[in-house]
């Protein structure tokens, strides 16, 4: 069954517990700020300032992760409606039900979006198979901040565990909130030229994860695209896989900075 994940804003990210000296100084400066917090699966983190709520006119939430000052990297069904801004920060805890989401905004530093592009061979009738990936094109550079770059097409293998990072749903019914920013653990159990799948150790995307990146040696090797309803310890998420469109996205990219 196709799910998408983009109701109230989360995320997870995955980063791999090997490398060498020069990934564990940036996995390191990746987490700098992660307290010791209990949430679904993992704990509240204001560490991994790259990674960011992305806000659509229609108040929908999803997560996106600065890949160039200027451009953040999201899943193209995030970018169906139009997008309003990109939020970085550690935002706050909203309850699901009845929480206003500028309660997390307002603490929460705005980036408009003045462009974006969604990969046209992208089908929301799937999950996995297709280019959920998406571009987001802000109005002014975002400074201070590292972006951070996409793994190689070979980095990545099944059993590799990563630390996931995201502003999505924590908690169940009346007690659930979101976008506050988490980090937790992932394992790649499987995965194809344009897809791979995670499963939980200490986390798992929920809905509004949509668009995060799952971060394997501090590169994205993946963006969270659909998943299914299971419970958080049996459920299997659908990341689409931006190395399969780098062309794509660099041609995009190109015609922005070109445009006036």
């Amino acid at each position: 069954m196709k799910m998408g994940w983009m109701t109230g804003g989360a995320l997870v990210l995955v980063l791999m517990g090997c490398g060498g000296p020069e990934d564990a100084a940036w996995d390191a400066e990746l987490a700098e700020g992660t307290a010791d917090e209990a949430l679904q699966g993992g704990a509240a983190t204001s560490g991994y300032a790259a990674v960011g709520l992305v806000v659509t006119t229609d108040g929908s939430t999803c997560t996106g992760t600065l890949v160039t000052p200027r451009v953040v990297l999201t899943a193209a069904h995030c970018a169906a409606t139009r997008v309003e801004a990109f939020y970085t920060g550690a935002g706050a805890a909203v309850s699901a039900d009845e929480g206003d989401l500028s309660e997390a905004l307002d603490r929460m530093a705005r980036h408009a979006v003045r462009r974006q592009a969604a990969h046209p061979e992208y089908d929301d009738t799937t999950c996995g198979g297709s280019p959920d990936v998406a571009l987001l094109w802000l109005g002014r550079p975002v400074t201070g901040t590292r972006a951070v770059r996409l793994s190689s097409d070979d980095e990545v293998l099944p059993g590799a565990l990563c630390t996931a990072v995201g502003f999505g749903l924590h908690g169940r019914g009346g007690s659930a909130t979101y976008a506050r920013k988490r980090s937790g653990r992932e394992q790649v159990v499987a995965l194809s030229d344009d897809s791979l799948w995670v499963r939980y150790r200490t986390a798992v995307a929920d809905h509004g994860d949509s668009g995060g990146p799952l971060l394997c040696s501090g590169r994205i090797a993946g963006v969270v695209s659909c998943g299914d309803e299971r419970t958080p310890r049996n459920r299997v998420i659908t990341y689409a896989r931006p190395q399969a469109v780098r062309a794509w996205m660099a041609s995009t990219i190109r015609a922005w900075t070109a445009a006036p």
